[in-house]
């Protein structure tokens, strides 16, 4: 068999290229947001705004549901699309990806609060911006190729396997 060149939006690089900037929308800038010191603001805001704590309950008990589907379905995507000589690769690109969100959101927190003279202070601005790029995760998503659609070089398309995780971090060596 010939090294095979896949479709461009087909290609497990594509895909996880996509997973990435998932990634970055979501926990990346959700990472910028907590490292901004926004994440104790959040409830106080609510409440004495709106004197509704309970909204504040729902909305991180539903955060908290959808990061552990989110991070499930993420990883095995991550680890089942790639080719297993290029898993490796694949995972530490992909990881790349949220460190990124939270640069990205240090320099956008830092380009829109450069001039104001409040210290301890975000303005409405960056969170408004934050949420946006947040928004845009489950429509990134949506260009992710299903699993028999995604090519490999090796000109076979994707199918599960489950002993690709033993490819991907090591062979255990079993004993009878």
């Amino acid at each position: 068999m010939g090294n095979h060149n896949a479709e461009e939006n087909r290609s497990t690089f594509y895909n996880i290229t996509i997973l990435g900037l998932c990634n970055l929308a979501a926990p990346g800038i959700w990472g910028a947001i907590n490292s901004r010191g926004m994440k104790g603001k959040r409830r106080l805001y609510v409440n004495n705004r709106f004197g509704n704590e309970w909204l504040v309950l729902l909305g991180a008990a539903l955060c908290g549901v959808s990061a552990g589907v989110f991070w499930m379905a993420e990883a095995a995507v991550v680890i089942a699309y790639p080719e297993s000589w290029n898993c490796g690769k694949a995972l530490g690109y992909w990881l790349t990806f949220r460190l990124a969100g939270q640069i990205v959101g240090g320099a956008i927190n830092l380009g829109l609060n450069a001039g104001r003279d409040e210290a301890g202070k975000v303005s409405y601005t960056v969170l408004l911006v934050f949420i946006a790029l947040q928004a845009t995760g489950p429509f990134v998503g949506l260009l992710l190729n299903k699993p028999d659609q995604v090519e490999r070089k090796h000109k076979h398309k994707q199918r599960p396997e489950l002993h690709k995780w033993r490819a991907c971090f090591g062979r255990a060596e079993t004993r009878k």
